[in-house]
């Protein structure tokens, strides 16, 4: 496993809300505010990071469904990370992530957690041959010392190859 450093953020956190229609835009206010504030005001590592030391992105949620009575948001988010380039005055990616199919609850006003893990799919282009390609990845505030748990989260999900099959991506089965 490798391992990753972290470091404070400055994030644009923007949430288009223009699908849903017939709902209390507040509730999308209070959840750009909540989050705007959770990426930003968090200290992520123990280091002093001044304000222009901070990495620059910005994220779009977009939402496309909202369930008032479940407090249930589903929709797009955009990830992108740039920084200067040398002797310039224009800016280039250094990271750029969509994920079409994000869901979640969110009740208004409730506080922000942060979890001991998360995990997902993370998917780009290979430099090495130009080639689609994905992984499971499992991002931990700590190390797994359980390696059986470890396992278990990696795993495929049914739920996860439906999801992946219906965004038409190449599915590859558990028994590698």
């Amino acid at each position: 496993m490798s391992e990753t450093r972290a470091q404070e953020l400055n994030c644009k956190f923007q949430i288009n809300h223009e699908q849903v229609q017939g709902t209390n835009v507040q509730v999308f206010e209070t959840l750009q505010t909540a989050i705007t504030e959770f990426l930003n005001e968090r200290r992520w590592t123990q280091a002093q990071y001044a304000p222009n030391e901070r990495i620059r992105c910005s994220m779009n949620l977009t939402i496309k469904t909202y369930d008032e009575n479940e407090g249930r948001f589903e929709g797009e988010l955009t990830v992108q990370s740039t920084r200067p380039v040398f002797n310039s005055t224009y800016q280039t990616n250094v990271f750029l992530f969509r994920d079409g199919d994000v869901g979640f609850n969110y009740v208004e006003f409730d506080p922000l957690e942060l979890r001991d893990f998360t995990e997902g799919l993370l998917c780009g282009i290979s430099s090495a041959d130009l080639m689609p390609c994905a992984f499971k990845c499992l991002v931990t505030l700590a190390p797994s010392e359980n390696y059986e748990e470890l396992r278990q989260h990696l795993m495929l999900t049914p739920r996860e190859l439906r999801r992946w099959q219906k965004m038409n991506m190449l599915i590859v089965d558990n028994n590698g």
